[in-house]
């Protein structure tokens, strides 16, 4: 599409032989600084660093080049190489790796604030209008030859700022202001926090539990707690007896009159309390006797009974 013309192509730095003698250079250099190649050490030869780094024998030259223009390596009469220098008196090569990074990163962000840049434009003039799917991200990756980490960091804002939503299963849409989130713990907080302001879930009355609420918006028990969470925090519910109910503006301590109209379901505690007694009954252990016991015969006094 035209949007992306404008777009600084994710690719034009790609693995090319500037691009690997960059990352060469850099190793290189983190290997000096932290003296894995010591004063005195022994530099492994043009021949086994080209096969290390899968490069040629002139991109391993052209890396050691400031190195040894500074002093740091030297080439002696045998040919080897010895680091004879520190990093901590020469400053030129690391300021051209801190540069180069620099220079790289600049031109990631730049990529990726122009994908993000696009999106908006798109979503703005209702090309992407609200509530419809975005392109699967292999196509925008394709789009915009960028790749997966890149489409992440420049949709990731877009996400964060309510613009976009991710829904399992479906992909990535625009978010409706209006409607708010439809999926996941941004959605139990939306549709509970303005239950409780219609007064759909009125003051000192007790919510639907947590297996219902999960049901309802497809989501975990987990993340059906961690969007209640917020609602907690700000005292607009609390939890009594495992349950979940509104706090009464006007007495924040008093809890519901009427008694849970879910008894036996709270937070699905009781299931797991009889899966619990359940595993008790048929523990290993009480198995184990059992099986005991009834090889054995009846006891002592079974015997005395059956002679009686």
């Amino acid at each position: 599409m035209k949007e992306a013309a404008s777009v600084p192509d994710a690719t034009e730095q790609p693995r090319t032989g500037r691009a690997r003698l960059d990352e060469v250079q850099d190793v290189i250099h983190q290997r000096l600084a932290d003296k894995t190649y010591g004063p005195g050490a022994v530099l492994p030869s043009h021949r086994q660093l080209a096969a290390e780094f899968n490069v040629s024998h002139a991109t391993i030259a052209a890396a050691l080049k400031p190195y040894k223009d500074t002093g740091i390596v030297c080439v002696r009469k045998s040919r080897k190489m010895v680091v004879v220098g520190s990093l901590d008196t020469v400053t030129i090569p690391q300021g051209q790796v801190a540069r180069r990074r620099a220079e790289k990163a600049d031109a990631r962000n730049e990529v990726i604030d122009g994908i993000r840049r696009v999106i908006r434009e798109r979503i703005a003039s209702g090309q992407y209008g609200l509530e419809s799917l975005l392109p699967e991200q292999s196509e925008l990756r394709c789009e915009f030859h960028a790749s997966e980490e890149v489409m992440r960091a420049a949709l990731k804002p877009l996400q964060d700022d309510g613009t976009l939503c991710f829904v399992r299963g479906h992909g990535m849409y625009v978010a409706d202001p209006k409607k708010g989130p439809r999926s996941g713990k941004a959605a139990v907080e939306h549709t509970v926090r303005q239950r409780v302001a219609d007064g759909t879930y009125a003051p000192l009355t007790w919510l639907p539990t947590l297996l219902i609420l999960a049901g309802e918006f497809g989501v975990s028990l987990t993340t059906v707690s961690l969007g209640l969470a917020p609602l907690k925090g700000e005292k607009l519910v609390g939890t009594a007896s495992y349950m979940t109910y509104v706090i009464g503006p006007s007495d924040p301590a008093a809890l519901p009159d009427t008694p849970s109209p879910h008894p036996g379901q709270e937070l699905g505690r009781s299931h797991n309390a009889g899966s619990r007694k359940n595993s008790v009954r048929t523990s290993p252990t009480d198995t184990s006797r059992a099986k005991t016991s009834g090889h054995h015969g009846p006891g002592r006094h079974g015997m005395q009974e059956a002679h009686a």
